[in-house]
Parts: structure tokens; sequence; C-alpha cells
């Protein structure tokens, strides 16, 4: 379930939420903030105030035990979506101390998993942190989330999901496919790619195309338990991620000293754990590919 920190304007929590100053201030830090969420005027709860932070605990708390919700994604803006020069209860408090605090607080919930769309040193928290997928205009391809998921793990964000695809504003949608949706070879590399990372979503339903691709996706659902799920049950890999290493890892990982490969700069390879390579193919009209392979005995699967 989608849940943000944001109150509506005109919603019923609103008034009792300026009445008991748990919103952000505005840059005179005596009146509620307003910010633009949505399409519409919202004010930010303040995280630093104790009675907003015990209230929106417990909204979420009572909300996942009486529908049964096992997960939150947890949404909300950058800087630039708070108020003008907003005023927080702790005086030294700033937008990247907000975006810990508040994966602190859904840490603290009981039987929820979440999902942080941003995040600033969180390491400690456990959560997943979304990937998305960029549509190339001149090559028709996957771009954006095999780098960001390697970089996320090295900065200590071990649990990435595949968020999906992004499509280019810039794209028209006769270029990009029926319905605005990537073309079905496209949708099918993706399918390939995110399947493989430790978790995925989807932004476009596999029925939106045709039976055949649901047929794709149980093939796949049968390869990912096969493989990814036993390489991250894998003990030696949980006392190592436990240790502050990645799940997804660069080539490099196995040989880090050979710096021919770290000049190479391969954002379109990565390892699961030490025992998983994969090298999807990201480009529409493309059926072979190089691959780099790391020192050792591998097995094409």
């Amino acid at each position: 379930l989608c849940v943000s920190p944001y109150i509506q304007y005109l919603s019923e929590n609103f008034h009792a939420g300026v009445t008991t100053k748990m919103f952000v201030k505005d840059a005179g830090g005596e009146v509620t903030g307003l910010t633009n969420f949505q399409g519409t005027l919202a004010a930010i709860l303040d995280i630093f105030t104790e009675n907003g932070r015990r209230w929106y605990s417990e909204q979420l708390q009572q909300l996942s035990e009486i529908h049964q919700i096992m997960s939150y994604r947890l949404t909300y803006g950058q800087k630039s979506w708070l108020p003008f020069r907003p005023h927080f209860e702790q005086t030294d408090a700033t937008p990247n101390l907000y975006m810990k605090s508040i994966a602190e607080l859904f840490k603290d919930l009981s039987n929820v998993s979440f999902i942080v769309e941003h995040t600033s040193d969180s390491r400690h928290v456990t959560s997943l942190i979304p990937v998305a997928t960029k549509l190339s205009k001149d090559k028709k391809c996957l771009t954006g989330a095999i780098e960001t998921a390697l970089t996320l793990g090295l900065m200590g964000y071990p649990f990435v999901m595949a968020d999906g695809i992004v499509l280019d504003p810039e794209i028209s949608e006769n270029e990009q496919g029926v319905d605005n949706k990537p073309s079905r070879e496209l949708y099918i590399r993706w399918l390939q790619m995110a399947f493989l990372f430790p978790a995925y979503q989807y932004s476009i339903a596999p029925w939106e195309y045709d039976p055949d691709i649901i047929n794709i996706v149980h093939n796949l659902s049968a390869l990912r338990n096969n493989l990814v799920f036993k390489e991250i049950k894998d003990t030696i890999l949980q006392s190592e991620v436990s240790q502050g290493s990645p799940i997804m890892r660069p080539v490099w990982w196995l040989n880090p000293s050979n710096l021919s490969v770290h000049e190479m700069k391969i954002t379109d390879e990565f390892l699961i754990g030490n025992n998983l390579l994969v090298a999807p193919v990201l480009c529409e009209g493309v059926e072979e590919r190089d691959v780099y392979i790391p020192p050792g005995t591998w097995e094409n699967i």
C-alpha cells in the first residue's frame, strides 16, 4: 500500500494536524507550510514532533492490523517538494535527516515490511529501495537500473528492487508502442533482467500484452526460484550482507585488484552473490552480446 507523510488541505486530518502543530512550518516558522503534492495543496508531517511521529506510527500500525497490510511503500518528494524554507521542530533538521528519520519510523512498525523511494543515511534500516529502468530513445534500450542498483549496493543498501520501466516523456506514443507501453520485445527484455534482481515490481502488468507473455513470466518465476532464491538464501551470502556486502555485485567483485576490469566500466552485467553471473540483453532487436566472465569455472544456464 502506498502511503506518504502528506496531508491534503481538504482532508479531515488537516485541521487536527494544524491544531496539534504536527506539520512542517513555512518560512516564517509560525504557520503550517503548504506544498504541492500530486496536484493538490498539502501539509507535510513534521517527523521531529513527538505527537506527529506518534500519531503517524499509530495510524500506520492500526491500518495494517485492520486490513492485514503486509507491506507499505513510502512515497514522498525530495527537498523541492517541501514548503519554501521549511521550519522543523528540531532546529538542526535537514531534508536528508527527514528522510532518515521517517525510514526509522517505518522500521519500528510490527509485522510490516516497507519500500522507501527516497532515503538518506539509513543503511541501518532494512528496506527495499526501488530502482527504475529508463527507456532509451536512440537505441530502444533499457538503461539505468543495473548501474544504479550496483551503486546503491556499494553504498550499503543491498536490498534493491527493479521497479518497472519509466517511459521517456520525450518519446512519442507511436515510438513507444500501443497505449504508451514499451514494445513487446523490450518488455520481455525487462522481465528477463528484473526477475534476476533481489526483488522486482511491475509498472506494467504482463496481461496487458498477450497470453504468451504470461507464460514467459511463469517460466522466469521458476528460473528465479531455482537460481536467485537459492543464492540469496545461501548462509555465506547472508553473512556477507549482514557485514555490509551487497547482494548485487559488480563483475570486478571477484577480482578487485584487476584494474583493467575497473577501466572497462561494465554496467550491463552483475553478480548475485559470488556464484550467479547475470548478463541480460537490454536492447530491442539484439540477439547476442559480449560477456565479461570473471575468473573461475562457470556454467551457462
